[in-house]
C-alpha cells in the first residue's frame, strides 16, 4: 500500500477506536447488539465495514469503497439512526451527515474530509466535544422523521383546506396510500387485475388517475389482507384534485403549497414504522389537539419506557414471550407497536429453527397481537393510525412473498376501543378486566377539565362517583384543577392486579403545584412508586421536534396500586435528568450520579416539598432546608408584627367604585426595580374596578413586591413612599410605625438575596419547572432574620442606586454591596461551609443551566495547577487530616488533562513526610489506559455517561471525572467525600488500613 493509502484500520486507529471502547466490526457477533440497524448490515449493497456505538447506540458506520453510494447514501438516511457515515477510497477519507440527504445530488450532505478526522477521536465523541461542533449541520430538521411528517402535513391541509375533506377521510386516504407505499417498497407482489407482481410507485399513482379504479384498488387490499385499515366510509368527497395531491406527494414532485415532496426518496421498507406512527401528531390537528390537550409522544421515551418494564420483563421471565400490555390513551399506537416488537423478537429468540415462511408462524404473529396488544383513544383516527401501525410492525417480521398470503387480525372493538377512558359503561370495561395486564404504559392528555352538570367531563364524574364509592378514608380521592392526567394515574387501578404496573407520562407539575398536595397525599397513600424519571430540566428539548412543540414539564411515573397494603414503608428511585449535549442532540439520557436518589413515600408525605429538592438537589440539600424550617418565616414576622399585606387592585366586571382612589395615579410594576421605585407614574382612569383590596396599602411607606422573578429567581423588591395604586401583579408589605421600617429592609434584602435564588430551586412549585414564577404563600415562607446589618446594607444599596437617579450609578459598587448583602445573610442565618457552598453552586450553575442563560461558566474546563480545584481538594484534604491528627500524611495526586481529570488520595504511614498536592500533565490516552486496567473496560458508560469514575486501589482511592468546573465545584466535594466515608465504612476499611 502506497504512503497515500488510507485504509479503515489506519483510520481507526488514529481516532483512537478500538472493539474496547465501542467499535464494532460487522463480522463480529456483537453487531446483533447495536440497535436497529439490522436493515442495513443484512443488505450487501449498505453492509459497513464497522461501527462506532456508545452502549448500544451506533453513532458513526465506516465504509471502504461502497459499490453504491448513492443507494447507501439513501438507505443510512432513511434509517434515521446514524449521524456520521465515513467512508474511505484509496487516497481519500470523506465524512458525511447521516442526518441530511441532498436530493438534487441524491447524496448525504458532506461535512468533512480528512483534514477533519480529528474532529472524531475517541475522546472528543465521548465528551460532547465533537457534536457540540457539528450540532448545526446534525439540525433535526433534516432528518427522515421531520421530513416525512413535513410532506404529510402539507397533504393533509391541501386536502382538508382545498379539497374540502373532514379530517377523518383525508387521514384515511394518506394512510391507504402508505400502506400501498410499503407494500411497493418492500417488494410485496401484488395481484390486482393479473398475476401477481411487484409494483412500482408511478403504477399505483396510474390507478390514483381514476376515482373508480382507486376504489376497486382499495377493495382488493382489503379482501387480501383482511383487517380493520383505514376505512372510509363516504368517499363521495374525494374528487380528481385529492388524489391528484396524494399522486403529487407520492411522486415526489412540488406540492400546491409549493413544499417539495421527498416520497421519493423515502423508502418504507427502512423507515421505522415508529415514525409513521407518529404521523398521528399531524392527524389530530393542532385545534384539536389544543382541546383535548393530546401530544405526540417522542420515540426516544417510547422505547426508554418499555426497556424499563416489557424488556425487563423478559429478562426475569425468560421462557415466556407474552406480556399483556394496555394503552389508555393509545394515540398512534406507538407504545404498543413498541412492546409488539419486543414480544416478537423475544419468540424468535426462542425459536430460532421455526420457519419464518409457514403458515404457523404467520398464525403465532397474530395470536401474539390479539392476546398482547390493547389500546383505547377517545379519536377514531388515532385508534385507525394504531391499528395500521400494528399492522405494519406484523409485516416487518416477514418476507415479501409471505406477505402476499398474510392476513391482517382484526382488532377494532376486540383489542382497540374508540372511547373515553372513563366510560364505565362502555364495552371494552367488561372485555378489559378480564385480562390480566402485566404492564398500563402511555402518555395520556394533560388538559384541565371544566364544565357543570351534564357538560361536565367524565373525568370528573369519574373522580366523584369513585369518592362515593370508596366512603370516608382519612385521605378522600381527589385531583387538582381538574388536570386529566391525575385522574388517568388512578383510573389504571381499575383494570390492574397486583402483579400490574403502569407507566404514564404526565406533567411534572403534578409533583408540584401548590393545589396538588391532596391528590399527592391520596396517591402517595394508594400507590406504590417504583420510580420518578423526571424531565423537567429538559422540558424545552423533550417535545422541541414536534411540528407544533409542547415546552410543558413532563415526568414519567412508574407505579403500581397497593391494594391496601402499607405504602409508607416503599421506597422509590427519583432520577433527574439535566441539560447535556448528548439529549439535546440524541435523546440519550446523561444521568449524573448525583441526579439519582432513593427515598421513602413516608417522607414524601410529611415533607411534600421535598418533590422539588429531590429534583434539583440532593440530601445536603434536604438537610439545609430543613434546618432553615428551624427559623421563623416572613409570613410568620408579618403576623407577629400585624403589618398590612396585601396584592394591588384587580380589573374585572364587577362595578366596585373607586371612590377616593381616583385622585391617585397608576404606578406600573415596570418602575419596580431591585430596591428602587422610578417615580413615573401614569393617569389612572378607571372609575370601577373588580377587587379594590386593602385602600391603606396605597399610601404611605411600604414594601412593593413583583410577581415574577428575575433571571438569577430573585424577588424584585423596593422601599416605596410614593402615594400611588399598583394592579395585583404587586403586593405591598406596610409596617405600622416607622420604627418598623427596618423590618421592611430586612425582607427585601432577604428576598433580593442568593440564599433566596437557591431556596426558591429548591422549595417552590414553578421555577425550573414551568414559568420563573413565585406565589406568596412561597415567598413569605423564606426565613426572616431581624439582624440589624442586613438593614445596613439594605440602605447602603439604595442610597447607591438613588445617585444612577443623578447619573452617578456605579455599577462596581452594587456588585460589591450585594456581594456584602449575602455574606450578611448568610451569617444572619448562620449558614456553614457546606451551607455555603450549595448556594454557590447552585447560582453559579444550577440556575444558569435550567434557565439557559448566563451559561458561560456551565462547560468551562479547569486549567493546570488551576486554584479552582484547590476548594474541591481541601475538602478531602481536612476531612482526613482532622481523622489522621498529624500522625499519617495524606498525598493527593492530580493528573490533569484536556478532557479528563483524575485525582488520588494516598495515605502514608511516614509521619515524617509532608502532605502534599501533586499535579501531572498527562496525556488523554495514558489516563485512559490507567481507568481499564483500574477495571473500569466500559468507560464510555461509565466514565462519560455516568460522569465519574471512582474506587478504591490497596493503598490508595481515586476519583475520575470530565475537565468540566460546574463537576469539581466544591459542593460536589462534600459529597463525593460522604460517598467514599460511606464505603470505607461498608467495606471495614479504617483509618488504619487505608
Amino acid at each position: 500500500m502506497g504512503k497515500n493509502m488510507a485504509s479503515i484500520k489506519s483510520i481507526h486507529n488514529k481516532l483512537g477506536l478500538n472493539k474496547s471502547n465501542g467499535l464494532v466490526l460487522s463480522e463480529d457477533k456483537d453487531i446483533a447488539l447495536v440497535r436497529k440497524i439490522d436493515k442495513i448490515i443484512n443488505n450487501p449493497l449498505t453492509k459497513p465495514h464497522s461501527v462506532f456505538c456508545m452502549g448500544d447506540k451506533p453513532f458513526i458506520l465506516f465504509y471502504e469503497k461502497p459499490k453504491d453510494r448513492n443507494g447507501l447514501f439513501k438507505a443510512v438516511w432513511n434509517l434515521n439512526e446514524i449521524p456520521i457515515v465515513i467512508i474511505v477510497e484509496d487516497t481519500t477519507v470523506d465524512i458525511y451527515n447521516g442526518f441530511e440527504y441532498l436530493k438534487t445530488e441524491s447524496s448525504l450532505a458532506l461535512i468533512s474530509n480528512s483534514n477533519g478526522l480529528s474532529d472524531f477521536e475517541y475522546l472528543k465523541l465521548v465528551t460532547g466535544d465533537t457534536w457540540e461542533k457539528y450540532a448545526s449541520n446534525l439540525n433535526y430538521k433534516n432528518r427522515v422523521d421531520f421530513k416525512l411528517l413535513e410532506n404529510i402535513k402539507a397533504a393533509r391541509e391541501i386536502l382538508i383546506n382545498d379539497c374540502n375533506i373532514d379530517d377523518h377521510t383525508a387521514n384515511a386516504l394518506l394512510g391507504k396510500s402508505i400502506f400501498v407505499r410499503y407494500l411497493i417498497d418492500r417488494n410485496v407482489r401484488i395481484g390486482y387485475k393479473s398475476d401477481p407482481k411487484e409494483w412500482t410507485t408511478a403504477e399505483y399513482c396510474e390507478i390514483l388517475s381514476d376515482k373508480q379504479a382507486t376504489f376497486d384498488f382499495f377493495s382488493y387490499l382489503q379482501q387480501q389482507f383482511n383487517g380493520d385499515l383505514f376505512q372510509i366510509e363516504d368517499s363521495s368527497t374525494i374528487g380528481p384534485l385529492a388524489l391528484n395531491t396524494v399522486r403529487d406527494l407520492l411522486l415526489g414532485v412540488t406540492l400546491q403549497s409549493g413544499q417539495l415532496s421527498l416520497f421519493d426518496v423515502f423508502d418504507f421498507s427502512i423507515i421505522p414504522v415508529e415514525f409513521i406512527s407518529n404521523v398521528y401528531e399531524l392527524f389530530i390537528g393542532h385545534e384539536e389537539q389544543a382541546t383535548s390537550g393530546a401530544y405526540y409522544t417522542p420515540l426516544f421515551l417510547v422505547e426508554y419506557i418499555v426497556s424499563q418494564t416489557v424488556t425487563k420483563y423478559f429478562e426475569i421471565n425468560k421462557t415466556d414471550y407474552n406480556c399483556k400490555v394496555l394503552d389508555p390513551a393509545c394515540g398512534s399506537g406507538i407504545f404498543l407497536v413498541e412492546t409488539l416488537r419486543v414480544l416478537i423478537e423475544k419468540f424468535n429468540a426462542l425459536n430460532p429453527n421455526i420457519l419464518k415462511d409457514s403458515d404457523k408462524y404467520r398464525e403465532i404473529l397474530r395470536k401474539i397481537s390479539e392476546d398482547n396488544i390493547y389500546g383505547i383513544d377517545k379519536d377514531k383516527s388515532a385508534v385507525s393510525v394504531a391499528i395500521f401501525s400494528v399492522y405494519l410492525t406484523l409485516l416487518d417480521y416477514q418476507s415479501p412473498r409471505d406477505i402476499e398470503n398474510f392476513r391482517f387480525p382484526k382488532l377494532y372493538g376486540k383489542n382497540f376501543f374508540s372511547a373515553d377512558f372513563f366510560d364505565t359503561n362502555h364495552e371494552f370495561n367488561a372485555v378489559l378486566k378480564k385480562s390480566e395486564f402485566k404492564y398500563i404504559l402511555g402518555n395520556p392528555p394533560w388538559k384541565r377539565g371544566g364544565g357543570d352538570g351534564e357538560r361536565k367531563p367524565l373525568f370528573e364524574k369519574y373522580i366523584k362517583q369513585r369518592k362515593i364509592s370508596e366512603g370516608h378514608p382519612i385521605i378522600p380521592i381527589c385531583i387538582s384543577n381538574n388536570e386529566i392526567a391525575q385522574a388517568f394515574l388512578l383510573r389504571v387501578s381499575d383494570f390492574s392486579t397486583p402483579s400490574t404496573n403502569a407507566s404514564l407520562i404526565v406533567t411534572s407539575k403534578t409533583l408540584y403545584n401548590i393545589n396538588a398536595q391532596s391528590f399527592r397525599k391520596y396517591f402517595l397513600t394508594n400507590y406504590l412508586v417504583d420510580k420518578i424519571f423526571e424531565l423537567s430540566p429538559v422540558r424545552r428539548e423533550v417535545f422541541n421536534k414536534s411540528n407544533d412543540p409542547a415546552i410543558a414539564p413532563a415526568v414519567i411515573i412508574f407505579y403500581k396500586y397497593a391494594f391496601g397494603t402499607e405504602t409508607n414503608v416503599n421506597y422509590l428511585d427519583h432520577y433527574s435528568v439535566k441539560p447535556n449535549r448528548f439529549f439535546s442532540l440524541f435523546n440519550l439520557f446523561v444521568i449524573n450520579r448525583t441526579d439519582i436518589k432513593k427515598v421513602s413515600q413516608n417522607l414524601l408525605l410529611s415533607k411534600d416539598w421535598l418533590w422539588k429538592t429531590l429534583l434539583y438537589g440532593h440530601y445536603l440539600d434536604y438537610n439545609f432546608l430543613l434546618r432553615l424550617e428551624g427559623y421563623q418565616t416572613i409570613d410568620e414576622r408579618i403576623l407577629e408584627k400585624k403589618f398590612l399585606k396585601g396584592q394591588g387592585f384587580q380589573n374585572g366586571s364587577d362595578k366596585n367604585p373607586v371612590g377616593d382612589l381616583a385622585k391617585l395615579k397608576l404606578l406600573s410594576p415596570d418602575c419596580i426595580q431591585p430596591f428602587f421605585v422610578r417615580n413615573d407614574l401614569q393617569p389612572f382612569k378607571d372609575k370601577h374596578l373588580h377587587r379594590i383590596r386593602e385602600k391603606q396599602l396605597y399610601y404611605g411607606i411600604r414594601l412593593l413586591i413583583k410577581k415574577g422573578l428575575t433571571n438569577e429567581l430573585k424577588s424584585v423588591a423596593a422601599i416605596c413612599d410614593i402615594d400611588c395604586l399598583y394592579k395585583d401583579s404587586v403586593t405591598g408589605v406596610k409596617a405600622n410605625v416607622k420604627e418598623d421600617l427596618s423590618d421592611l429592609r430586612n425582607i427585601s434584602g432577604l428576598m433580593q438575596s442568593d440564599l433566596f435564588s437557591y431556596y426558591a430551586i429548591h422549595k417552590f412549585s414553578s421555577p425550573g419547572v414551568e414559568r420563573e414564577q413565585a406565589f406568596n404563600e412561597e415567598k413569605f415562607s423564606f426565613p426572616f432574620s431581624d439582624l440589624i446589618e442586613i438593614t445596613g446594607v439594605v440602605q447602603e444599596i439604595e442610597e447607591d442606586l438613588a445617585l444612577h437617579k443623578n447619573g452617578m450609578f456605579r455599577e462596581n459598587q452594587q456588585n460589591v454591596l450585594r456581594r456584602k448583602l449575602n455574606l450578611t445573610v448568610y451569617e444572619a442565618l448562620h449558614l456553614s461551609n457546606i451551607e455555603k457552598a450549595l448556594v454557590d453552586f447552585t447560582t453559579k450553575y444550577t440556575i444558569p443551566s435550567i434557565l439557559q442563560k448566563n451559561c458561560g461558566e456551565l462547560y468551562k474546563t479547569i486549567q493546570f495547577k488551576d486554584e479552582y480545584l484547590e476548594a474541591y481538594i481541601n475538602v478531602f484534604y481536612s476531612k482526613f487530616s482532622n481523622i489522621f491528627n498529624n500522625k499519617k500524611s495524606f498525598n493527593i495526586e492530580v493528573w490533569h488533562t484536556s478532557h479528563v481529570i483524575g485525582i488520588f488520595f494516598r495515605v502514608d504511614s511516614l509521619q515524617s513526610q509532608k502532605s502534599s498536592v501533586e499535579w501531572l500533565n498527562k496525556a488523554n490516552d495514558d489516563l485512559l489506559k490507567l481507568i481499564i486496567s483500574l477495571g473500569h473496560d466500559k468507560i464510555s458508560d461509565k466514565l462519560f455517561i455516568q460522569k465519574d469514575v471512582r474506587g478504591f486501589e490497596k493503598d490508595y482511592f481515586y476519583i475520575f471525572k470530565p475537565n468540566e468546573r460546574k463537576v469539581w465545584h466544591k459542593a460536589l466535594a462534600y459529597l463525593d467525600l460522604n460517598d467514599f466515608m460511606d464505603a470505607i465504612l461498608k467495606t471495614g476499611k479504617t483509618h488504619e488500613s487505608i
